[in-house]
């Protein structure tokens, strides 16, 4: 993950929201979109994310099955965000979608994403 440690997405934050977003295991020009859609995402949660703390990201190095399709394997971008509260990230995601939407709307590539929230701890 970079930034690596990810300690200001992880073990540094209350809560730590894992998105990760599935797309094709074959094509490298989607795989490329992305990871640069990805990236641009925090940078927008940067500017605008109010109780953001910080973020991390990188490719998972095996392919996955869809969540929705489990016989199609994928390729998966994880990013984690940390958060001082759930909220925190709900708030964000009501209120600040128009800054991000056009990333999801144009979004061909993206085969699937999953979301949740997590406590982290060093172990």
């Amino acid at each position: 993950m970079t930034p690596h440690p990810p300690s200001a997405a992880t073990t540094s934050s209350p809560v730590t929201e894992w998105l990760t977003l599935y797309t094709s295991a074959t094509d490298s020009s989607d795989q490329e979109r992305l990871e640069r859609d990805a990236k641009e995402l925090v940078k927008i949660t940067e500017k605008y994310g109010d109780g953001y703390i910080g973020s991390a990201g990188g490719w998972i190095v095996e392919e996955l099955p869809l969540p929705h399709d489990p016989s199609t394997k994928a390729k998966a971008w994880a990013t984690a965000v940390g958060w001082q509260t759930i909220e925190h990230h709900h708030n964000y995601t009501e209120k600040q979608k128009d800054k991000f939407a056009h990333l999801l709307a144009g979004a061909t590539y993206l085969q699937g994403m999953t979301v949740c929230h997590m406590n982290c701890a060093e172990v």
